[in-house]
């Protein structure tokens, strides 16, 4: 029945230290007992009720009516304006929040860049790739024309986005990149800095310094196999081609897909979260895995990154 497999999806969705009923509750406005109707599906949801329900958990309800195995609906959100932009990072950190306490979750990350978690734990490089990323990436109007210095974006920001990683770290993960991951952050830094677009040059010194602390902390966390959650690195010979994300909770799958250059489309559609993970199972089996074995191609991995951030410091002090 579509009602009992759309509510136990939603279920799936709901960490464990929260109880189901309550949040059904609280999203339709009834009672207990009318909750728990709707879950023995003694009673339809209402498109109403349906709508509610899809809007807070942020899915499409084309995902379960099976009409078409072809066909695969993406939910899509266009940053094209700040607010966009930080609600966007709103969602990232709402999900990652979700995930915590519930039994198997996981993410499996194949990493065209450095996984978006990472730059966000320090302020400077924090500002750093928010400011790149609106001003260069997103154009967004306000931006144009400016500078970078790390006060021009809001607190409020930078909190999420700490706060993003900070859960990132206590959520197992698996990773895989390639010899270029790290290429698009220093070719950022460099055009910023070649294009005089550092208000205070002192701050490409501070960002580079910490995008080093950052590929440091990386390195240990890989040595251990363990951040504060279990952690898998991968390197891989074949380009990823594409940032893509497979988050497990449980039994129950979403995949984000990048879609020009920073935009993200999401699916929930069961068939295509499968073939994903069968797809980033098998880049799995042809990298070489660089967490807790492989000291030496794990080193040469990240000196390798080590040496071009010392380079650029260089360059800048001269």
């Amino acid at each position: 029945m579509i009602q009992q497999e759309f509510l136990s999806t939603l279920k799936n969705l709901v960490p464990s230290s929260l109880v189901f009923s309550d949040i059904l509750c609280k999203i339709l406005d009834i009672s207990q007992d009318s909750a728990y109707r709707r879950i023995r599906c003694e009673k339809l949801l209402t498109i109403d009720e349906i709508a509610k329900l899809c809007q807070y958990f942020h899915l499409s309800f084309d995902n379960f009516l099976h009409t078409d195995k072809s066909s695969v609906t993406f939910n899509y959100s266009s940053l094209n304006t700040q607010q966009n932009f930080k609600e966007y990072l709103s969602k990232i950190l709402d999900m990652l929040k979700k995930m915590q306490g519930i039994p198997n979750a996981q993410i499996i990350y194949g990493a065209d860049d450095i996984p978006i978690f990472h730059h966000f734990n320090h302020p400077e490089h924090t500002a750093f790739k928010v400011f790149y990323w609106q001003q260069s990436v997103l154009n967004l109007p306000e931006w144009q024309g400016q500078k970078f210095a790390t006060y021009k974006i809001e607190p409020e920001t930078i909190q999420i986005c700490k706060e993003i990683y900070d859960l990132y770290q206590k959520t197992p993960s698996i990773e895989i990149w390639t010899d270029e991951s790290a290429n698009s952050t220093f070719r950022q830094i460099m055009y910023y800095w070649e294009a005089g677009l550092f208000e205070n040059p002192d701050e490409m010194r501070i960002v580079c310094e910490q995008f080093l602390e950052i590929l440091q902390n990386i390195e240990k966390a890989a040595e251990k196999s363990f951040k504060k959650a279990s952690f898998e690195l991968y390197q891989s010979e074949i380009q990823v081609g594409n940032n893509c994300v497979l988050v497990s909770f449980g039994n129950f799958q979403i995949v984000y897909l990048r879609h020009q250059t920073f935009n993200v489309m999401t699916t929930m559609n069961q068939d295509f979260c499968q073939e994903t993970s069968a797809f980033l199972q098998n880049m799995t089996k042809k990298s070489l895995l660089i967490s807790g074995s492989s000291e030496k191609q794990r080193r040469n991995f990240f000196q390798q990154m080590y040496h071009r951030i010392q380079k650029i410091l260089a360059e800048i002090k001269q």
